[in-house]
């Protein structure tokens, strides 16, 4: 079933006033959140996600698809029925023209940029395995891309690799980007390096994302923008949202994720797929994977996406929303988790 007619008709199903509810309880944990409050804040979470789920709970739950496209397709297309309007799409095979396709892979990186910083932050509620120690880890390159075949599962995330030596934006096709992008607003790009297994969590942020796969394979779980009232994200006053739900198994904390559409993407080497600002996801590498996510604000798309969390972002503290916009000039967002997520920092 078609993944944005289907959401349209799901989004009705629990009425404005539960919704309306859920975003009160939602911005006073924003700004009250302090400890005396706790327990009357998950008193209250409790009765609306009862509510919530009795809204939807004679749903079942249904796989449905986004719109797939090839290589051929007009960029102009996917920017005025697509992008503009916030909806998800995949092109398959989209960069295997591209020089990123044609010369990147891991001994690339490894000899030319082995020596480059990378920060990892794991955390539980990223997704990290349980079996590493959280923390913020300072490593480079060549030890995460040689920890692959030791079966390591340190994971590259978010690495800013691309804004540091800008010669590696000339592999990727600009003119293709230019057409398909809705603004004139600088890029950004982050680049992710993961062994088979790695993931991160349900989350969302407030920006834009075509991301590309360049090695492997990867499975993408997303969700429509605007169920942040299922999906019931943490309240960190950060710039993404995470969720620790399980998308894998049943969940029993939150009856209502249950009955959600499901869509499961397999992005291989070669796609593109669009992430709208807000959209949830789920993102597990099937295999030894790289990765790159071409990133941008556009302030119309955000507050359209999910009014309630583009909102409180003018009001985050973790960091502040000075600090993001450091960020999306080139700053590594691992830096801006160290500070949120308050665990120790350590050299490999």
């Amino acid at each position: 079933m078609d993944y944005y007619n289907y959401y349209k008709k799901f989004r009705n199903l629990t009425p404005k006033k539960i919704i309306i509810e859920y975003n009160l309880r939602f911005i006073f944990e924003h700004f009250l959140g302090f400890k005396i409050f706790q327990e009357l804040i998950k008193l209250w979470d409790k009765k609306i996600q009862k509510k919530i789920y009795n809204s939807i709970k004679s749903t079942k739950e249904i796989s449905i698809k986004i719109k797939e496209f090839d290589s051929n397709i007009n960029p102009k297309i996917l920017r005025e029925k697509y992008i503009k309007k916030g909806i998800p799409f995949i092109v398959r095979s989209g960069a295997k023209k591209w020089n990123a396709f044609l010369k990147w892979d891991f001994t690339f990186f490894k000899k030319k940029y082995g020596n480059h910083p990378v920060i990892l932050s794991n955390h539980p509620d990223l997704g990290d395995y349980k079996n590493l120690d959280a923390g913020i880890i300072k490593s480079n390159l060549k030890k995460i891309i040689e920890g692959i075949n030791k079966n390591s599962m340190k994971y590259a995330r978010f690495n800013p690799l691309l804004d540091t030596y800008k010669e590696l934006q000339n592999d990727l096709n600009q003119d293709w980007l230019d057409k398909v992008r809705n603004t004139k607003i600088k890029k950004h790009h982050v680049l992710f390096i993961g062994n088979k297994g790695t993931k991160t969590n349900i989350h969302t942020a407030g920006t834009d994302n075509l991301f590309v796969q360049i090695r492997g394979k990867k499975k993408w779980l997303i969700w429509d923008q605007k169920v942040h009232y299922i999906i019931n994200p943490k309240v960190n006053r950060a710039p993404a949202k995470v969720s620790n739900i399980n998308p894998n198994k049943i969940n029993n904390s939150n009856l209502a994720f249950n009955h959600l559409p499901k869509c499961e993407i397999i992005l291989k080497e070669g796609d593109i797929i669009f992430i709208p600002a807000y959209l949830w996801h789920y993102v597990e590498n099937l295999t030894p994977s790289i990765g790159i996510g071409i990133r941008w604000l556009s302030l119309y798309n955000s507050f359209r996406n999910n009014p309630l969390l583009a909102n409180l972002e003018l009001f985050n503290t973790s960091p502040s929303i000075f600090s993001t916009l450091n960020w999306r000039k080139g700053f590594d967002f691992n830096q801006i988790l160290t500070k949120n997520l308050k665990i120790n920092n350590r050299s490999e």
